[in-house]
């Protein structure tokens, strides 16, 4: 994984890319059960870490249980196959930070609450993240 920022695409605009890529697993990222899931997020935070803008992408599969299994749409990374994530910035968001996070989820927190699941170990694990501190913020 890794976050950089991309030539200037105009003025008071910044552009950022953070590309993944599943080298480990044989087949597509995550695996496993459909519950299974990742999230990357974009923060844009102020002098006071402040959120100012949040975007958030899934990658997950969708299944659709009863009658029969029915996959209804797969977003997982597929071996060897970097994905790209952009996000811009414009001259009004007077950013700070940029910090990019990419969780990985063993079950979203609302099935959790849903089938009444006490989990005494996080059901959610940070394995990327970083912070780019802006100029003139």
């Amino acid at each position: 994984m890794a976050l950089q920022e991309d030539p200037a695409p105009g003025p008071d605009r910044r552009r950022y890319t953070l590309t993944l890529t599943n080298n480990g697993a044989a087949d597509f990222l995550p695996t496993a059960t459909p519950d299974r899931h990742l999230t990357v997020t974009f923060r844009l935070l102020d002098g006071t870490d402040q959120v100012v803008r949040e975007e958030v992408h899934r990658l997950r599969r969708r299944i659709l249980w009863r009658p029969f299994i029915v996959e209804l749409r797969d977003t997982r990374l597929p071996r060897h196959q970097p994905r790209t994530y952009t996000f811009t910035t414009a001259g009004r968001d007077a950013p700070a930070a940029l910090e990019a996070v990419v969780r990985y989820h063993l079950l979203d927190e609302k099935r959790r609450r849903r089938i009444g699941y006490d989990n005494q170990t996080p059901i959610a694990y940070e394995v990327f993240q970083r912070r780019i501190e802006l100029p003139g913020g």
